[in-house]
């Protein structure tokens, strides 16, 4: 979700072309750093850490007014696992996914990501079980049935 918020301006393969292009246009030609002492640089490095900061706070803001605006990803979603597949529930739409159809699954300590795609993927935090045995049934059932080859984990599973 993070990437796909983001404006296309803040991403690094735009934004550090458009950042030496505009240090060549003011007179800064990157091959003279080499030959510049620190206090020649200091303007341009408190420059370069300023834009750092704006880049960061409007990509932040950014992230925080889509969320807020977008009701869609605040609904309430329910839905199960079983030996058949991944049913998911929103408000809007349903959809059922055999296990065949999972592409492969990424764990971490309060979350599992199930992706049915490259880039798209079921979230399961912690919060969906009602119990610490349900979590680690499912995270069982996932490991079974997308094989352990596709199951990434930030941490040993016991």
């Amino acid at each position: 979700m993070q990437r796909a918020l983001t404006p296309l301006f803040f991403r690094w393969y735009i934004l550090l072309p458009v950042l030496y292009y505009t240090l060549w246009l003011g007179g800064r030609n990157l091959s003279r750093i080499r030959y510049a002492t620190p206090s020649e640089l200091r303007a341009d490095l408190i420059a370069l850490i300023a834009v750092g900061f704006l880049v960061w706070g409007a990509k932040a803001l950014g992230l925080h007014l889509a969320w807020r605006n977008n009701q869609k990803y605040q609904d309430e979603v329910n839905g199960y696992a079983d030996a058949i597949g991944i049913e998911w529930n929103a408000v809007y739409s349903s959809t059922r996914f055999p296990w065949a159809k999972l592409r492969r699954a990424k764990q971490v300590p309060e979350m599992s990501l199930v992706y049915y795609s490259r880039n798209c993927a079921f979230y399961f935090p912690r919060q969906f079980f009602r119990t610490a045995e349900d979590w680690d049934a499912f995270q069982t059932l996932l490991r079974d049935r997308i094989g352990q080859e596709k199951f990434q984990s930030s941490r040993p599973l016991s």
